[in-house]
């Protein structure tokens, strides 16, 4: 009787204890299997965030339209993917979010493959804008070029320095100076100045300009001082 009453006793024991393990255990297959799921998904996003590209800028960069100097513009487009420490492929998107109006227009005439490789990206661009495709036009822009109102010698100098460089893309920089140097002394409209700079024969566009900055201020200080002489003599009267 007390054997029987102790088969009872430790069925009845076992069965919960049974039934809690089996419980446990399948909360704990269900536990791996949802957390499984969980970090393969999270290495999948982590590998989506791995192979994007790291798009941080200490400088951004300017937008280009097509309009301003295209090599001046990658010139400073390099440095400052130097400075950021950009990858080719960070700078290709970079570079193709960076265009606008009929610069922008390029993404739609290459393939998508183009659009992020850099340098197939900066050839289209070159095509397009580049000094080597329009160098005629630019050489006839030089020899009509002449200093505008309001503009200062340096600022024709300049104007002249940048002309000369896309007109003639592939000139080394000793013949780039003897044209600019020419075209500078043609584009000076005040004949007085212009003939001084001949007569003087100088060297290089830069020395040029200076004495052209000489020469013009003593000419409006003369000016000056003829229109200073000219009151005295009138009140004197």
């Amino acid at each position: 009787m007390f054997a029987k009453f102790e088969g009872q006793a430790m069925k009845s024991m076992s069965t919960p204890i049974l039934g809690r393990g089996i419980e446990s255990t399948a909360n704990s297959l269900e536990h791996i299997v949802r957390h499984g799921k969980t970090d393969k998904n999270n290495s999948h996003i982590s590998d989506i965030r791995q192979s994007k590209p790291d798009i941080s800028c200490k400088i951004k960069p300017q937008i280009y339209d097509g309009s301003d100097d295209l090599e001046e513009y990658l010139t400073q487009f390099d440095l400052l993917a130097e400075i950021n420490d950009w990858d080719p492929k960070t700078k290709a998107l970079l570079l193709a979010s960076s265009l606008s109006g009929s610069a922008r227009a390029i993404l739609n005439e290459i393939t998508d493959r183009e659009r992020h490789d850099f340098e197939c990206l900066v050839n289209a661009l070159k095509n397009r804008f580049g000094s080597m495709n329009r160098s005629e036009i630019f050489r006839a822009e030089l020899q009509t070029r002449v200093r505008m109102k309001n503009e200062t010698l340096p600022e024709l100098a300049q104007a002249i320095k940048k002309l000369t460089r896309r007109a003639y893309p592939d000139t080394t920089a000793l013949v780039m100076d003897t044209l600019s140097l020419d075209y500078f002394i043609d584009a000076i409209p005040e004949t007085d100045i212009r003939l001084r700079l001949r007569e003087v024969g100088p060297t290089s566009i830069n020395e040029a300009e200076n004495i052209a900055v000489r020469l013009e201020a003593l000419r409006i200080a003369d000016r000056q001082k003829g229109r200073n002489v000219r009151t005295v003599e009138t009140e004197t009267l």
